[in-house]
């Protein structure tokens, strides 16, 4: 099979996965309100900690949802009205600055501090 056919499966199983999981969850409750589970902030949230943590890496989610939870607090009560400006416009800056996220630049961070450390002086050749 070729990639693209994989990937459709693949996206397809997660919807019906997902939809099952739904009609499971609106019998059990017998009532769905928006603003209940479904509601937007949790989607916002659901976004920001891979993003914030760095996607496309393993520890990159986790990160980003410790981070996420440690700052979502102080900034409901300290910016009650204007928390989701204040995460989208910490979504713009870390794709813009930092598409990795955390993950990402602690890789980078890394790369440097091996690169510049213990190289100088060192010359195999000699």
């Amino acid at each position: 099979m070729n990639p693209f056919s994989l990937k459709l499966l693949a996206h397809a199983l997660a919807a019906a996965l997902a939809g099952v999981a739904g009609g499971v969850f609106a019998r059990y409750a017998a009532f769905i309100h928006p603003q209940g589970v479904f509601a937007f902030h949790t989607s916002v949230a659901i976004l920001l900690m891979p993003i914030i943590g760095g996607v496309g890496t393993i520890w990159g989610p986790v990160v980003g949802g410790a981070v996420y939870g440690l700052v979502q607090e102080e900034l409901i009560a300290v910016f009650p009205q204007i928390h989701l400006l204040l995460y989208g416009t910490l979504l713009i800056l870390i794709i813009l600055l930092e598409p990795g996220g955390i993950v990402g630049l602690l890789r980078k961070l890394g790369r440097l501090a091996g690169h510049s450390g213990g190289e100088r002086g060192s010359n195999p050749a000699r």
